[in-house]
């Protein structure tokens, strides 16, 4: 069969109806958006070495976010709001390491991000990771550092460093 035989066996398609999206401000969402711009504007002043980098920059996150405990949809709505952000300084540098501690900080274990729809890579995804993560997209240097258990599967390629200082877990990459 040639294609212009399969194609037409389906006969023209009819008009759509336009469909609209419903834009829902989400509270939670809005104040994680708020805490992510007030931790960007307190690390502009981090160690060198990439350890101590990403610990300073860890526990900075968590301390501004142990009090929402955000909800996996919360997580995944926040990574889709990333692009909004993506021209601040050291964006890839630190955006993967307050993911991480949103992460952390969420009773539940199983979550998804979307990276896919953002220009730059994300550093230091899975930083300290214990729970089950699931990127949708590639990511930048560092994948699962100082990864203490849980998995991180990633739909797409990862750079450098995957896995460093790993302690236990399971890192799937599938390029």
């Amino acid at each position: 069969m040639s294609l212009d035989d399969y194609v037409n066996q389906f006969g023209e398609q009819g008009d759509q109806e336009e469909k609209k999206i419903d834009v829902v401000r989400n509270p939670r969402v809005e104040e994680i958006c708020r805490l992510y711009q007030l931790y960007f504007s307190q690390i502009t002043e981090m160690y060198s070495h990439f350890q101590e980098r990403y610990k300073e920059a860890y526990n900075l996150a968590y301390s501004k976010l142990n009090k929402i405990t955000p909800t996996p949809q919360d997580i995944t709505n926040f990574s889709l709001q990333l692009k909004d952000y993506e021209n601040s300084l050291r964006f890839s540098e630190f955006t993967g390491i307050f993911l991480s501690a949103l992460v952390d900080d969420s009773p539940d274990d199983t979550f998804e991000i979307f990276t896919e729809h953002l220009d730059t890579l994300l550093d230091g995804m899975g930083y300290k990771n214990k729970k089950n993560v699931k990127i949708i997209g590639s990511v930048g240097s560092s994948l699962g550092t100082n990864m203490k258990s849980g998995s991180l599967k990633v739909s797409g390629n990862a750079q450098y460093s995957v896995g460093d200082l790993m302690h236990n877990g399971t890192i799937i990459i599938e390029g």
